[in-house]
């Protein structure tokens, strides 16, 4: 076997053999984090460091939890935000985001947008999930988080 493909099979195992760490990784330089506010270089959106406190909340309460410049993000907005290659939960940057305080971590599960599902059945809305990057529709009547953006 050529040394080439020794060292990449080495590196393999290695790479499998050591447990990644929790968390996505946003590329170097992706985000800018001043006074609680993460900056999307990418997107250009600005996005609150940490999930509204005080919920989980139905689509409905969900809504009104940022107040202006902020708002609830677009379905298109929010899945900017998760790292598909991300093989262990979450699939947000968590050296970036935090949960509902600083240095909680971010929520999983469902996490709400601004977005209606226009299908049936009628009357769902989008999430997002950052256990897995899963964008989905959902009953309003379900709890989640908010995260804001302007």
């Amino acid at each position: 076997m050529n040394r080439s493909i020794a060292l990449t099979l080495a590196a393999i195992a290695v790479s499998i053999a050591v447990e990644p760490l929790a968390g996505a990784d946003a590329p170097a330089g992706r985000y800018t984090i001043a006074n609680g506010m993460v900056t999307d270089t990418e997107t250009k959106l600005i996005w609150s460091q940490t999930e509204q406190p005080g919920g989980p909340w139905d689509w409905v309460d969900a809504q009104s939890q940022c107040t202006a410049p902020w708002r609830v993000p677009t379905v298109q907005e929010l899945r900017t935000l998760s790292d598909l290659t991300q093989t262990t939960s979450p699939s947000i940057d968590t050296s970036a985001f935090n949960g509902p305080t600083a240095g909680s971590p971010p929520s999983g599960g469902l996490i709400w947008t601004s977005t209606v599902y226009l299908l049936n059945p009628p009357g769902y809305s989008f999430y997002v999930n950052f256990d897995n990057g899963a964008v989905d529709a959902n009953e309003p009547t379900n709890l989640g988080s908010v995260r804001c953006v302007q």
